[in-house]
Formats: structure tokens, C-alpha cells, sequence
């Protein structure tokens, strides 16, 4: 930006860039308790006894996952 003419002269225009890893925090603590809340449906509406080996590995990958990305 051109220094007379643009807006990076002001202060109260520069980019603070803050707030973008708070965001980013929640989006992944949001996710985090999406994933969490699907694994647990999935679950109860199988029936823990009941689920088959496809599902158990979804599960069981889903949940590594999960604890990765936390």
C-alpha cells in the first residue's frame, strides 16, 4: 500500500493477527466435541454389545484422531 495514500499509516488500522489463534483454539475444541459427540451416537444407537468390526474400527480410529488433534 502506498504510505500517503493507504491506511497501514494509521495505528488503528494495522492488522493485529491475536485473535486469530484464539479462534482457531475454539474451532478445534468445537470439533473436538463434535467428533466426540458422534462416537458416543453412534454408539448408543448401535448398541456397544452389537457393533460390528467396521464400526468398532471407525470408532477406535475416530477417537485416536480426536486425541491427536487435541
Amino acid at each position: 500500500m502506498l504510505p500517503r495514500i493507504g491506511t497501514l499509516r494509521f495505528e488503528r488500522f494495522l492488522p493485529r493477527l491475536d485473535h486469530l489463534s484464539e479462534r482457531f483454539a475454539l474451532l478445534m475444541l468445537i470439533l473436538i466435541g463434535e467428533g466426540f459427540f458422534k462416537i458416543v451416537v453412534t454408539l448408543s444407537d448401535k448398541g456397544i454389545s452389537k457393533v460390528g468390526a467396521g464400526t468398532l474400527f471407525n470408532v477406535v480410529m475416530g477417537g485416536l484422531s480426536l486425541f491427536a488433534l487435541a
